[in-house]
């Protein structure tokens, strides 16, 4: 995903209410974010789907190797032995 463009990617709100259809393919077909304003002031920022669904999957993984690290930082983990030993025990093996 690119940057919002300054000088390309903002539209006022009353833009976007009388060109939704037009706009929204705009941001599909460039796959680039549109800042929305609202009486001058940005409101909220328009992605196609597939860049936000990008976006929810890294900050997913990212918030897992965040709790990873906390983890290891905080002695929480278990050898590979452990684990199996674990494991086997919650399966009744």
């Amino acid at each position: 995903m690119e940057a919002i463009d300054l000088s390309r990617d903002v539209k006022p709100i009353t833009e976007f209410r009388s060109n939704a259809s037009g706009i929204l393919s705009h941001v599909k077909e460039n796959n680039r974010p549109l800042l929305i304003t609202q009486n001058g002031k940005s409101s909220a920022v328009l992605l196609d789907v597939h860049t936000y669904e990008k976006m929810m999957k890294i900050i997913d993984l990212q918030s897992s190797l965040l709790q990873a690290e906390d983890d290891i930082r905080n002695n929480k983990v278990r050898s590979s032995e452990e684990s199996k030993a674990y494991i086997k025990d919650k399966l009744g093996l």
